[in-house]
Order: C-alpha cells, then sequence, then structure tokens
C-alpha cells in the first residue's frame, strides 16, 4: 500500500485517500469494493463514462498490469473476466476493456493516477477507427506475457474490444492523459465530460453500484 494512493486507500477502507467516499457518502463506499479476490479487485470508476464504468485493480500498488507478478495478474483476469459477464448479462451491452499502464522506469505516471487500473465499460459503440488515427497499435494475444513482451517496460495503451480483439501500443514518449477515456466519451456523446477529476458523474457512479452491488459480479 502507498500512503497517498486514493485506490491503495479505497482498497483498505482508508477514509483519508479515498474519493469515491465524498462523492457517494454513504457507510459502504468507506471500502468501496464491487467484488474481490485475493490479490484484484474490482470498484466503480470516478467520472463513470456510463453506468457499468467499473475498474479492476491489483490489490498491490504497481504501475500497470504489466508490472504485477503472476498471482495478482491471475486475479485480475479471472474477476475481469467476471465483471464483463456481469455487466454484459445486466446491461446487455458489449463491454470494452482499456488499460494506459505505467512504464517501469518511474519517472513519468500515465493518467495522472499510479495504480494499475483496467477500464471495464459497457457500451453499444465502435472506436477502433478512431483508435487507428491517434496511434500505432499492434494486435496481441490474450495473457500476460503477450503484453509484457509488447509492452517491454514501456508506457503503453491497451484496448480489448468486446469481440476479443486486443491491441497494444507502446510508446517512448508518453500519451496524452486519459486518451481512451476522451475517444470513449467521444463516442459516447459526452466529448465534454471524459476528465474523471472535472466531471465525477456522481449519477452513474451510484447507478453503477445499485447496478452492480457489492455481490452481484460472478453471481
Amino acid at each position: 500500500m502507498t500512503a497517498s494512493c486514493d485506490f491503495c486507500g479505497q482498497i483498505a477502507g482508508d477514509s483519508r485517500h479515498n474519493r469515491l467516499l465524498p462523492l457517494l457518502g454513504t457507510r459502504w463506499s468507506r471500502q468501496p469494493l464491487l467484488a474481490a479476490r485475493e490479490r484484484a479487485v474490482t470498484m466503480p470508476s470516478v467520472g463513470a463514462l456510463a453506468e457499468g464504468h467499473v475498474l479492476v485493480c491489483p490489490r498491490e500498488h504497481v504501475r500497470s498490469v504489466a508490472t504485477a507478478d503472476n498471482a495478482a495478474v491471475a486475479d485480475v483476469e479471472a474477476l475481469a473476466a467476471e465483471t464483463r459477464r456481469s455487466l454484459e448479462e445486466l446491461t446487455t451491452l458489449p463491454v470494452h476493456g482499456f488499460e494506459h499502464g505505467s512504464g517501469d522506469d518511474g519517472l513519468r505516471v500515465a493518467c495522472s493516477i499510479e495504480h494499475a487500473h483496467l477500464h471495464l465499460l459497457p457500451a453499444d459503440v465502435e472506436i477502433r477507427p478512431r483508435l487507428r488515427q491517434l496511434c500505432e497499435w499492434r494486435p496481441i494475444e490474450p495473457g500476460i506475457e503477450p503484453l509484457r513482451a509488447a509492452a517491454d517496460g514501456r508506457e503503453y495503451l491497451l484496448y480489448e474490444a468486446p469481440d476479443g480483439e486486443r491491441w497494444l501500443s507502446p510508446t517512448e514518449v508518453g500519451f496524452p492523459s486519459q486518451l481512451l477515456r476522451q475517444v470513449l466519451a467521444a463516442a459516447l456523446g459526452r466529448e465534454g465530460e471524459w476528465n474523471w477529476r472535472e466531471h465525477a458523474a456522481r449519477s452513474r457512479v451510484a447507478a453503477t453500484v445499485e447496478l452492480l452491488g457489492p455481490s452481484r459480479v460472478g453471481a
């Protein structure tokens, strides 16, 4: 756990570092875990772009999913699959996955949050044509080893389409903060709401908690 990290605080139930507690103001939001495994958790996303927008995170404070150890990755992957299935069933929408992972060197924090987090977002939109315009992508196979090999210690964007196609774009110079959130917000007609620091989207966060609840994932 890192003392100043909001995700570490939320996972541990530390009210001093918890952006969801003042946003929701409920007893549950003191430790806002929708689902949990030994090494991974699912939490609502502040600034949810749609009902059901959640984050799957390793419990340990690591800079990207690619840098987590194998046991943590196994729990992240299993919990993400369970959460995705629940979202598909509950929303009847396709679910997009994406991550902006920080590089290994520690000199730059991608997307303004250092703690690794995989976004899952239910949305009936197609964003691949737009993504191709922004940067160069390479297809990668499922699993952690193809991700680690393609990232090779660099900052990266990972996109997992609802049909299972998986793309990765590594960078030596860095990507703009919240770039994939910007693309998805535009596709949803919410161009001005991509920045979670400025648009916390309380109503959509609360709807996500109501939709999933702390016991609905994997049920």
